[in-house]
């Protein structure tokens, strides 16, 4: 079962107030009786944070078993009485919740990210009962993700693989990065933006970091010393206790912690970079290089670009992919090749798979080199550097899974 408070079973109540999106429109303050129920609603809830309005006359609230969603119904009933919204008629059904034990806070982000995702698909004049029902098992469903990945962590659930990054003027391995392979079998496309969206991504950041780690010291010990790049989501950056946790651990790895290199993905955007840009320059001070991810992929790059200051960036596989057939986006991986190497920042070329691309990637100006043409992940980060794969045929690999994820 999900817990609440001190370990008990929580309950999932959905809460129908008809007329009260047209009696809070008609108040003086059109909101304000919105804003109250759902004031009620999270003071009713588990932690006090596991409530959510799914739409102007609809909540769903996470709770303790028992009498919690009849004083609710009754306080908001009271409520309306007093501010002259008498009218407004309630009706409410309840369902426990059986799947995964759970915390307090993780039974709040799984109601939240459950609404979220819910809330897009209600369908107008449907039933109380059916879209109780519907909401349910889309909590039950995330609940059990959040056990099985919380698990995943727990016991160590999956290997890394290593990629390296050459140099394109040589070919020489510059540093690996680390991908996660799940031993279920799961993608990590998948895997990770649920992390993040449920509030696990920095258990999981923490845990790869420390398995890098690991093999840093197993390297060191056959007379090796690569740096290993690991991924960072923006989540797990803005987290203090998780950026206190991580520096604690490379601090205490002394040299090995400064080979260890952070490579922080736009999966989930930052929210405050000038917070973020001190995270990053204590990161660096520390020792570690920091590196921006899929530089260009999104509509904040350049943001990110001008707000931290990076060691190296990341220019999107999708410009490599195009590079030799798009004029328009061979100019831009120029353009962005250029503005970096004039901040001091080195390019890394991601999803390189063939001698052209290579060859002209190393032309428009990019530093550093990341593709199957070079190697695929493999088990151990090797200073000798990975054997060349076998050739594949160009389509086969552009339909295939993209390696460079995590």
């Amino acid at each position: 079962m999900v817990e609440a408070r001190g370990g008990t079973p929580a309950e999932l109540t959905l809460l129908r107030l008809d007329g009260l999106a047209e009696a809070d429109h008609a108040a003086t303050r059109p909101g304000a009786l919105l804003g109250r129920v759902a004031v009620l609603a999270r003071l009713a809830s588990a932690g006090g944070d596991a409530a959510g309005l799914l739409s102007p006359e609809r909540l769903a609230v996470l709770h303790a078993p028992g009498e919690a969603a009849a004083r609710l119904e009754s306080d908001i009933q009271a409520e309306l009485r007093a501010a002259g919204a008498g009218s407004v008629r309630t009706a409410r059904s309840t369902l426990p919740l059986h799947e995964a034990v759970l915390t307090r806070d993780d039974a709040s982000q799984a109601l939240l990210f459950a609404l979220h995702s819910f809330a897009a698909e209600i369908g107008a004049g449907q039933p109380l009962r059916s879209l109780d029902e519907a909401l349910a098992l889309r909590l039950e469903s995330t609940v059990r993700q959040m056990g099985e990945v919380r698990q995943t962590i727990a016991r160590t659930a999956f290997t890394l693989a290593f990629q390296p990054i050459v140099r394109l003027a040589d070919r020489s391995v510059q540093h690996y990065e680390a991908l996660a392979r799940f031993a279920d079998g799961r993608a990590p496309a998948e895997l990770i933006p649920f992390a993040e969206n449920v509030g696990l991504i920095t258990d999981l950041d923490l845990a790869v970091a420390r398995m890098a780690l690991a093999h840093l010291a197993e390297l060191r010990g056959a007379g090796q010393s690569p740096s290993i790049a690991v991924n960072l989501s923006a989540r797990s950056l803005e987290s203090d206790s998780f950026v206190e946790a991580l520096r604690r651990l490379c601090g205490g790895a002394g040299r090995l912690g400064r080979q260890l290199m952070v490579e922080i993905t736009e999966t989930a955007g930052l929210r405050d970079l000038e917070r973020a840009n001190r995270i990053v320059q204590q990161l660096r001070g520390d020792g570690q290089k920091v590196c921006l991810d899929d530089f260009g992929a999104g509509a904040a790059a350049f943001h990110y670009l001008r707000a931290l200051t990076v060691d190296y960036v990341k220019l999107d596989g999708q410009y490599t992919r195009r590079l030799l057939t798009n004029e328009r986006d061979a100019s831009i991986l120029r353009t962005m090749a250029d503005l970096c190497r004039k901040l001091g920042v080195s390019t890394v070329a991601e999803m390189v798979e063939t001698e052209e691309e290579a060859a002209e990637l190393a032309r428009l100006g990019a530093d550093l080199g990341q593709g199957w043409l070079f190697g695929r992940p493999l088990p151990t980060a090797s200073v000798t550097g990975p054997p060349r794969p076998p050739p594949v045929p160009r389509l086969a690999k552009r339909q295939g899974v993209r390696e460079e994820w995590r």
